[in-house]
């Protein structure tokens, strides 16, 4: 424990350094750019974080700034670390940086739901908070969340709990609203799945209602599918935590589909948001490459196939890793190159079509960030897929 606790206070002093990449590729100005938070290891006991901009038309990247990270001789480098995102890439007119968007928000599973928030135009950390429960429980972060509203104040998500008796009594999950400013989680009732996916979420602030994908229920109001591991889309109320629905993700007979990662934005007018995922393997092929990009009946749980996406190229690790552009016709995915595997990447995909833009190693990205010969590894902790701060300003004021 004695680490976790060095990790945890070293959490409150995380500072930006403002040193800028000098062997910057030039960027085509384009509608939308994705913008890569990454960790690495300048030397094998300590730790860096960037930002980085790269065109998802070329893959050319500037790094735009490079923040330390909380390391130590006990942890070494924290790419290993419990990390979990949220990109918020939209812009408001607040008065606290950290409410005006266009960041990054991490939720710290090793150190007790510490939450960090990254500018994603500055690569600057800009504000930093400990995590904590009024009701005395244990808090670990949170391991899928969204903003609640527009205001920008407050995440909801799910976070790992326990109780002393009932269905809880050996861990499963619950809904709860995390301060962004003071980092207060406040929880709500226990949920009964045992499992939930990662970073996978969906909040309807207009019905107040958070979706999000689960297995091993524990009340048959729960189940969905024909045993404990079929992935359920469940419903909650976001305001009480009630849980509303659990349904398979299901096309047809036997046709399941499990979304990797939703569009950030609205519902449509016919109910439907636009999602990248697993399945269709009838129409896209029966292997471990059948992704598929469709839009998502949320209400009912049914998935309709837009486009297989192209399979000449492998996704590498996480599949979550990744975000629509703002107009939805594009999807970028990105990979560091993990302990795992050693792979990297960047893909970006066209969703009408699934035709595969951009396919990059991402080469030269690891000398310009600086990363350590004893530890060669970047992990990306974060990904957004938005225009530049001026298009977006632009757009915002034309609407």
């Amino acid at each position: 424990m004695c680490g976790g606790a060095s990790h945890r206070s070293q959490l409150t002093r995380i500072r930006s350094r403002a040193v800028i990449d000098t062997s910057k590729s030039m960027l085509t100005d384009v509608l939308n750019q994705v913008y890569l938070t990454v960790a690495y290891c300048p030397t094998a006991f300590s730790g860096e974080g960037a930002t980085v901009m790269l065109s998802d038309t070329t893959g050319g990247f500037n790094i735009t700034n490079r923040f330390n990270l909380p390391s130590d001789d006990t942890i070494g480098c924290p790419i290993q670390q419990d990390v979990t995102f949220i990109a918020d890439a939209h812009t408001r007119p607040a008065r606290r940086a950290g409410l005006r968007g266009r960041t990054v928000h991490w939720s710290w599973g090793d150190a007790w739901g510490a939450l960090s928030l990254i500018d994603l135009d500055e690569g600057k950390v800009i504000h930093s908070t400990k995590g904590s429960t009024p009701d005395g429980s244990i808090f670990d972060g949170l391991t899928s969340f969204a903003v609640y509203d527009d205001s920008g104040k407050t995440n909801v998500g799910l976070s790992p709990h326990v109780t002393e008796d009932g269905f809880c009594n050996n861990g499963c999950f619950r809904l709860g609203h995390q301060d962004v400013m003071s980092g207060v989680f406040h929880g709500l009732p226990a949920l009964p799945f045992k499992a939930t996916q990662t970073s996978v979420a969906f909040h309807d602030p207009q019905l107040g209602i958070f979706y999000a994908q689960g297995s091993y229920p524990l009340t048959p109001a729960a189940h969905c599918g024909a045993d404990e591991t079929s992935q359920c889309l469940f419903a909650i109320n976001s305001t009480t935590g009630e849980l509303l629905s659990s349904k398979a993700l299901r096309h047809g007979v036997g046709g399941d589909f499990q979304v990797y990662r939703y569009m950030d934005g609205p519902v449509a007018a016919d109910g439907t948001v636009l999602a990248w995922g697993f399945g269709f393997q009838g129409t896209c092929g029966h292997n471990l490459d059948s992704s598929a990009f469709a839009r998502v009946h949320l209400a009912t749980a049914t998935p309709t196939r837009i486009a297989c996406a192209d399979q000449s190229a492998t996704v590498h690790m996480k599949p979550e890793m990744g975000a629509f552009s703002s107009d939805g016709t594009r999807f970028a995915f990105a990979a560091g190159d993990s302990v795992e595997t050693g792979l990297r990447q960047l893909l970006v995909y066209e969703t009408a079509t699934g035709k595969l833009l951009l396919n990059s190693d991402l080469k030269t990205l690891p000398k310009a960030l600086g990363v350590s010969s004893d530890a060669p590894f970047f992990a990306i902790w974060g990904l957004a897929h938005m225009p530049p701060p001026s298009q977006q300003a632009s757009t915002a004021a034309s609407m």
